[in-house]
């Protein structure tokens, strides 16, 4: 019996699984996995591409280190332009620009020249991602809303599963050739260009009184905590991804190829978890979901740190994976449930940026403690210790409620 892609997507996602159908929806899913691209789909060919250019591996990392500069640099920009101009024109011309420095990459002749395309490639992303995830709020409410965020989540884990194995591929015949995936980009612009509706500044705020209401905003108690939250969970999960091969080699005597296996574990784990999220929103409230799912990330890297065998690392991956797969869509669906349409875009910004640092800071903590206590203790000591501050901090969130039902009352 042959199920209709209507039908299939809501017993996929749940009752709100039809919004897949829905052509803005599918547009936005579609542009926020193309540039999860960015940093997964070069990365592996890092080591050729320093031979390419003539450039030691360790400066062949900076492909990777101009593109994530250049977007944090950017992002908290780019909230208050897309709160001020609109959300498509910000939107629109980050995916342009992303797509066109990407693919010139691949036709350039010097490692510079490619730095700075990669640099521009970041400034794109930065002008894409958090207005997608902006728009998402703006669009929808809700477990709706949760669900949509569930959807782009497993697109984004799927493009990470299946992008380094097509560039590894177009790599063979050339090293240009993977590059030229960005194009694909372009017509993707022009989709979310047509399909998307427009979002306009709900308000007349002059530029500094637009900065005083977000600022205003990102000072409300509930917000803090939920901003800590973002930058705590990227702390262990990069430092998670940074150094399991260290501990799976050193613990378990792991090859490069079952570490990979791992990996994989986690990203199927999350892809298949990421569908649920708009269904368990239906019975849970979205911020009870963020704590509990918190709770499972740090007990599943306490695990690997307490127990680092194949099989309990395998164990352990898998819950990390599953409590991701529930934490990342739930935690951007808070931030758009708790600011307004005026300033949404800026806090999503300032949530992104907080990636950004937990993301840069959380190898370096993991590092310095691996150089006292071991890797497999670094594990426990900050799977436990970070987790807890992370739970603790949406607990409070919990507690506090959404800032803007005191608003309104």
């Amino acid at each position: 019996m042959v199920i209709p892609t209507r039908e299939l997507a809501v017993r996929v996602f749940g009752r709100e699984g039809d919004l897949l159908a829905d052509t803005a929806t599918q547009a936005l899913i579609v542009a926020s996995s193309i540039l999860v691209t960015g940093g997964i789909l070069i990365s592996p060919m890092i080591a050729d591409l320093a031979t390419v250019f003539a450039v030691s591996e360790a400066r062949g990392g900076w492909l990777i280190v101009s593109y994530t500069a250049a977007a944090a640099i950017c992002l908290p920009i780019v909230g208050a332009l897309s709160d001020r101009l609109g959300r498509k024109p910000v939107m629109t011309a980050g995916l342009v620009l992303f797509g066109i420095a990407g693919a010139a990459v691949g036709v350039v002749s010097t490692f510079e020249t490619a730095l700075f395309m990669r640099a521009l490639q970041g400034i794109g992303f930065a002008c894409a991602t958090p207005v997608i995830l902006t728009l998402i709020g703006d669009l929808y409410s809700g477990t709706r809303e949760t669900t949509v965020q569930g959807m782009r989540v497993s697109a984004n884990s799927l493009m990470n599963a299946v992008a380094p194995l097509i560039g590894g591929l177009l790599f063979v015949y050339s090293w240009r050739t993977p590059f030229l995936l960005y194009f694909l980009t372009l017509p993707v612009a022009l989709w979310v260009w047509q399909s998307v509706p427009e979002i306009q500044p709900q308000n007349d705020w002059s530029y500094r009184e637009y900065f005083d209401n977000t600022l205003v905003a990102l000072q409300q108690k509930a917000m803090v905590l939920l901003m800590i939250s973002f930058a705590l969970r990227f702390v262990l999960f990069y430092g998670l991804i940074t150094y399991i091969s260290v501990l799976a080699k050193q613990e378990a005597a792991m090859t490069v190829v079952a570490v990979g296996v791992l990996m994989s574990v986690r990203g199927i784990a999350k892809t298949a978890m990421s569908t649920q999220v708009g269904r368990l929103s239906v019975d849970y409230d979205t911020v009870l979901l963020t704590c509990v799912s918190f709770f499972f990330l740090s007990l599943g890297i306490v695990i690997m740190g307490a127990m680092p065998n194949v099989l309990m690392l395998t164990f352990g991956i898998t819950v990390v994976g599953i409590a991701d797969g529930v934490l990342s869509p739930a935690q951007k669906s808070i931030v758009n449930k708790f600011s307004s349409t005026g300033t949404r875009g800026g806090v999503m910004s300032t949530a992104v940026t907080m990636q950004n640092i937990g993301q840069v800071i959380g190898p370096i903590i993991f590092s310095v403690m691996m150089g006292f206590v071991g890797v497999s203790q670094t594990f426990l000591t900050l799977g436990a210790s970070v987790g807890a501050l992370g739970v603790v901090s949406v607990a409070g969130i919990l507690y506090l409620g959404n800032p803007l039902d005191s608003k309104l009352s």
